[in-house]
């Protein structure tokens, strides 16, 4: 009998330290309790997958056992529907109803270099700001509008968020599903949004990696077009002042609104700890909200801060919020998002960010 005690000790312990690590990365502290428990909640958000699997620690070793509520726990969201028209090539994402041309070879400047300089008030030309959104000429906008495939000649130049929605952040190399758009390269490609922050500037998806920039309007990048299959839902925030909390209803997920969300700034571990252990609104089942959650809450028409400021009262607007995806490239950093414009990047794990929980909508 004292042998099996014995045994049985030593198992709870390996339970234990395989939470702990050696290089002094305890992420098993407040988690370690629940480290054998098998996610058993029901994912209701309306958010495409991000595609993650894994759990990582710092150094990128696989977390096997589900000590960490992160993204390759939790696997929230919806799986892509993608199908395809082999004789056109039109893909259809069966989420959001967009049709996409799957095309690489086509690639344009978002204004002419004329508008792009008076925009700028340079090269001898005098400024007028509203050249800045005049594509006119041989342009990204102008080829799209263009376009007739397929029988359709309502194609346009997507949206940042349109765009960035086919972006699949656990490729590595080439950040889109490739069984279906086997045509688009591993390069940045224009979005028809422009960096509010900074006019003569839109946004621009690099898909290498999956990540959203800020491109120069007078840059030749790549062009792929969409047209509408059927009508998209438009956003809407709904805020109970009461609770402090702010329903999502395009995404079906309810976000934490309260003071911490504009104060608190935690490591990336205890981040998720504190999600996890949140009790506001009545509710106890608060997460870390993956990238593609976290990205599509910010609005990028606007700034400082990008995001709906009526719904939304405690936003820090210089600063960026963790997600609960790690950056598959470099698993010590995690994918996260800033409010003043909404342009992600990769801070590493052990940096203070800040946080804004999420849970799925009912």
């Amino acid at each position: 009998m004292k042998y099996i005690k014995y045994l049985l000790l030593l198992s709870l312990v390996f339970v234990f330290t395989s939470c702990i690590k050696e290089d002094g990365d305890n992420i098993g502290k407040n988690q370690s309790k629940n480290c054998n428990k098998i996610n058993d909640r029901i994912s209701t958000s309306y958010t495409k997958k991000t595609g993650q699997k894994n759990s990582y620690f710092p150094n990128g070793e696989i977390v096997e056992i589900g000590c960490l509520k992160d993204d390759g726990y939790y696997r929230g969201g919806v799986d892509p529907r993608y199908s395809k028209n082999n004789v056109s090539g039109i893909v259809t994402d069966g989420i959001t109803g967009l049709q996409w041309q799957d095309s690489s070879d086509t690639g344009k400047p978002w204004l002419n270099q004329v508008n792009f300089d008076k925009c700028l008030g340079q090269n001898g030309q005098v400024l007028d700001e509203s050249k800045c959104s005049d594509t006119s000429g041989d342009t990204a906008i102008s080829y799209c509008n263009s376009l007739s495939l397929a029988g359709y000649d309502d194609w346009r130049l997507p949206s940042i968020d349109e765009l960035m929605y086919i972006a699949d952040r656990s490729k590595k190399r080439k950040a889109i599903d490739e069984r279906y758009f086997q045509h688009i390269i591993p390069s940045i490609y224009w979005s028809s949004t422009t960096f509010q922050s900074n006019k003569p500037m839109a946004w621009s998806v690099n898909f290498e990696v999956g990540r959203d920039f800020q491109s120069s309007k007078s840059a030749v990048k790549g062009v792929v077009c969409v047209r509408n299959n059927n009508q998209v839902q438009q956003d809407k925030y709904i805020r109970d002042d009461a609770k402090q909390i702010v329903q999502d209803t395009k995404q079906n997920l309810i976000w934490q609104d309260n003071a911490d969300a504009k104060g608190k700034q935690l490591q990336w571990f205890d981040a998720i700890t504190y999600c996890e252990d949140l009790k506001l609104g009545g509710y106890t089942d608060w997460r870390m909200p993956n990238i593609n959650e976290l990205f599509f809450v910010a609005n990028r028409d606007e700034k400082e801060p990008a995001m709906n400021g009526v719904a939304f009262k405690n936003i820090s607007s210089w600063g960026f919020y963790w997600s609960s995806t790690s950056f598959i490239i470099s698993p010590d950093a995690v994918w996260s998002v800033e409010f003043a414009n909404g342009t992600t990047k990769w801070p590493d794990k052990s940096n203070k960010e800040y946080i804004r929980c999420v849970r799925d909508g009912d």
